[in-house]
């Protein structure tokens, strides 16, 4: 008697355990998922029919079930699948909001990825500073149109009414089948703690990445060398105020303006490793500056190579590379006369194929601390060209 029910017990516990939970293949990568009974959603809250998603959250029996999976998200499950002739527009977009809504990283296999219209990349923001990775793992992301491909959802909208915080978005190259690309290949707004966006290459994009109001962002290794001979495009155009951001190892091949900061506040902006080659103006500035240093970085064959059209407090240039290919048309600095204008370019840097002749385009008057060139010991000959196309105000300080 006591074995039957032992027996009864445990048919009873097996039949409750398989209406706890669903065997079910994925339709599109054909992965088999356990789907466990629940009655919350992610936030907590008690689940109801708006959401059910059909890929995370299924309901069948009147019953609500999830999905079990221990890793990050795969864009796949939503039907974003690379190496076919299928638009993945509409795939790609819902996987990104699932993932920023639940605060979940996003993985997508590698390979290449038809887009025809727009990514728009909801808001990602939270209290406890929870972050996630949107990973395209080097994917190559085709364009048929001269379309933005990934924007803030919120651009254009009253600054910081919605901001992201812990997002990261890497690991994509820009592909075009119709020629180099007009329009902004990336739009980002309201960017702060903890974003970032890395690993990004592009050979068709005239302008790159336009960003406004961003700060605690990151930019990481984002390359962008145009196909074309000529100079064309704001290859970065930065606009509004961006503070505490630090941006590396970034290239802009072949542009009109390599970086361009309009409108707004500048502080402590940190500029490191750029490569501005093949351009007519390498950096231009008509943001105000307050704490901005720029070291490190590589410049050639450009026209002007830094236009200041602001106030500048404390800028400071170290340890960069200009190189004037003895071309005595091309400047190191351009700038707007203005009351405030301390501009510092330190011992650290060196200037290759100069006169010395061509350091200043203009020579509007500076009322305050002006530039100061610090260099290492020159010849007669070289301290008198600095010193008749230094400015008025500016300052020369040789080392002992």
């Amino acid at each position: 008697m006591l074995s039957r029910i032992i027996i009864l017990y445990f048919v009873l516990l097996a039949q409750l355990s398989l209406a706890q939970s669903l065997s079910l293949v994925d339709k599109y990568t054909k992965e088999t998922f356990v789907y466990n009974s629940v009655d919350k959603w992610e936030d907590g809250k008690n689940m109801t029919e708006a959401k059910v998603d059909g890929v995370i959250y299924i309901k069948k029996d009147n019953k609500y079930y999830r999905r079990y999976y221990d890793r990050a998200l795969n864009a796949g499950w939503f039907g974003a699948l690379p190496n076919d002739d299928i638009d993945d527009s509409n795939a790609i977009q819902e996987a990104i909001n699932y993932a920023v809504s639940t605060s979940q990283n996003l993985v997508f296999p590698f390979g290449r990825y038809n887009i025809s219209k727009t990514i728009f990349i909801p808001q990602h923001f939270s209290f406890s500073m929870r972050n996630m990775v949107i990973d395209f793992s080097n994917s190559k992301l085709i364009l048929n149109k001269d379309i933005t491909l990934l924007q803030s959802d919120n651009w254009g909208t009253k600054l910081d009414s919605k901001f992201t915080t812990g997002m990261t978005i890497e690991n994509f190259e820009i592909i075009s089948e119709i020629g180099n690309l007009n329009s902004y290949a990336i739009k980002i707004q309201d960017y702060h703690q903890g974003t970032k966006l890395q690993n990004v290459s592009s050979f068709y994009s005239k302008n790159l990445l336009h960003s406004v109001n961003n700060y605690y962002l990151e930019l990481y290794n984002i390359n962008s060398l145009l196909n074309s001979k000529l100079r064309e495009g704001k290859r970065f155009k930065f606009e509004g105020y961006h503070g505490l951001n630090k941006f590396t190892k970034l290239v802009a091949g072949n542009s009109d303006i390599c970086f361009s900061f309009e409108n707004g506040l500048l502080a402590a902006l940190n500029l490191e490793t750029l490569s501005v080659e093949g351009c007519n103006t390498g950096i231009y500035f008509n943001s105000e500056l307050a704490g901005v240093t720029i070291r490190s970085s590589y410049f050639e064959n450009f026209k002007v190579a830094l236009n200041f059209e602001n106030y500048s407090n404390a800028t400071v240039l170290e340890g960069n590379y200009f190189n004037f290919l003895n071309d005595d048309n091309v400047y190191l600095l351009e700038y707007k006369g203005l009351p405030l204008n301390n501009i510092k370019f330190g011992f650290g840097n060196a200037y290759i194929g100069t006169k010395f002749k061509n350091f200043i385009k203009n020579k509007d008057n500076l009322y305050g601390e002006g530039v100061i060139f610090e260099l290492p010991k020159v010849t007669n000959d070289i301290m008198n060209n600095l010193n008749q196309n230094k400015g008025k105000n500016n300052k020369i300080i040789q080392a002992n």
